[in-house]
């Protein structure tokens, strides 16, 4: 009898040390993923691998008997110190994430510099660590993290190239987020919102997705309405099956932070694969990570008779089917 009682209360004292006692090595400040759908089964192994409870079997045991096994809840969740079983499998049963978010609007077409400079406002990190992430805009940048488990689009992307095009805009950040998972979560964002049309319309254009992804992005700073993007689309291509330089002054102004307007003939001869006045073609890569309407501008071009066009102070775009025409458009709503 004494050896039973003796066994219970070893065995209690187990059950008190591993589901009252935090993990030896909990991961604080690392948060951790609860995706949609996942049992108690799959959310008990993943806390476990990241080594935020000794056993999954107690964890498990824990949330049936307590009756929350159907009241678990999806999100990141992030501890800033280390809890027991028991309090973890309240906080995910009760979706207390403990995560403080942050607001930071990145508006469509937004480039690597434009959202570098956001996060570093908002003071989740700096620019410089931004770029030893996502690339610094328009560099060779030669040893960049591997994110191709968050988008299967990536796979096109040229070594060195950076991740200008590829970030979808997300709302909400984590005030703890690393650049890594900052530009992750965007990413696996953009992989959400290529749907399978898309990804197939691409497959039957002919083009792959990063040049596909590279017109995108001048067309989403040389127009702000759809139907001007599919007709610039169409002259662009045109341009390129022709022959014929682009001459897009959104990649210049990209190179040198310049608007149109401030463009000088010294920057009109750049020795540069982005400057698609003095190259043919398109340019070395994206110039700016274009929403989705602008992609699908650049698969579905609308066909015109125009081979140039411009844009007045107002943003209004002027067609023209000679260069004459184009000219004189010039002299009327340029100068």
């Amino acid at each position: 009898m004494l050896l039973i009682l003796g066994a219970i209360f070893i065995l209690g004292l187990i059950f008190a040390n591993e589901t009252v006692m935090p993990a030896k090595n909990f991961p604080v400040g690392e948060p951790v993923k609860i995706e949609e759908g996942m049992g108690v089964r799959e959310i008990a192994s993943e806390l476990r691998v990241k080594g935020y409870i000794k056993s999954r079997s107690l964890f498990k045991f824990i949330v049936i008997v307590a009756g929350k096994a159907r009241d678990l809840k999806a999100g990141e969740y992030y501890f800033d110190e280390p809890l027991s079983m028991i309090d973890i499998a309240r906080r995910i049963a009760n979706g207390i994430h403990g995560v403080p978010s942050v607001k930071i609007t990145i508006p469509e077409g937004f480039n690597l510099a434009g959202i570098a400079q956001l996060f570093e406002e908002h003071g989740m990190f700096s620019a410089e660590d931004f770029y030893a992430v996502a690339g610094k805009p328009g560099a060779n940048n030669s040893a960049l993290a591997d994110f191709s488990s968050a988008s299967d689009i990536l796979r096109e992307k040229p070594s060195g190239a950076s991740l200008e095009g590829y970030l979808f805009p997300d709302t909400f950040f984590y005030k703890n987020d690393s650049p890594e998972s900052a530009v992750r979560k965007m990413l696996e964002n953009f992989n959400e919102k290529i749907s399978e049309d898309l990804r197939r319309e691409v497959r039957e254009s002919g083009k792959n997705f990063y040049e596909i992804l590279t017109m995108a992005s001048i067309l989403e700073e040389e127009a702000f309405e759809d139907e001007d993007r599919r007709i610039i689309a169409g002259i662009l291509w045109k341009r390129i099956e022709a022959g014929m330089p682009l001459q897009v002054d959104a990649t210049l102004t990209y190179l040198t932070g310049k608007g149109s307007d401030r463009l000088t003939l010294d920057d009109l001869q750049m020795d540069s694969l982005y400057n698609t006045y003095r190259y043919k073609g398109l340019p070395k890569g994206p110039i700016s990570n274009p929403g989705l309407e602008a992609i699908k501008a650049a698969l579905n071009p609308e066909d015109s008779p125009f081979v140039f066009y411009l844009s007045d102070k107002s943003g209004k775009i002027h067609y023209a089917k000679t260069f004459e025409e184009h000219k004189l458009n010039k002299a009327k709503y340029i100068r």
